[in-house]
């Protein structure tokens, strides 16, 4: 939906750096802050929906109240008109981390059952 280079609220669109169920999610650079930021924008097809949009803006509002040192800091919702389609678009600024997906870690490594309950205990 975003592409490179475009300014997107204060944001200027990087890259494109994962996509899910409820939307996709872009690397960014903050034009005020001027700091690498994550942001998620939910799919087209949920635009028109209430629900989705509620559910959305639930799921900021809950990891926004979460301060631990492995979860990635929410800093700003908001909504912003999109120029190309003429929608506004809701979004979820968060802190951005570099680092490997988990899903790549877990095709790449065999980790054994004592090994997860290890990093399980480390994060908790």
């Amino acid at each position: 939906m975003l592409e490179t280079g475009q300014i997107f609220a204060h944001f200027k669109i990087i890259e494109k750096i994962g996509e899910g169920g409820m939307g996709a999610v872009y690397l960014a650079e903050d034009q005020k802050l001027h700091r690498k930021v994550a942001i998620k924008i939910l799919h087209p097809e949920a635009f028109d929906n209430n629900e989705k949009q509620e559910r959305f803006k639930r799921e900021a509002k809950t990891a926004a109240q979460i301060s631990h040192g492995n979860v990635m800091a929410i800093y700003d919702i908001g909504t912003a008109k999109d120029k190309k389609s003429g929608k506004d678009i809701d979004y979820i600024v968060m802190e951005y981390i570099v680092g490997k997906q988990l899903s790549n870690y877990f095709t790449t490594n065999t980790l054994s059952l004592n090994k997860i309950v290890r990093i399980a205990e480390k994060n908790m």
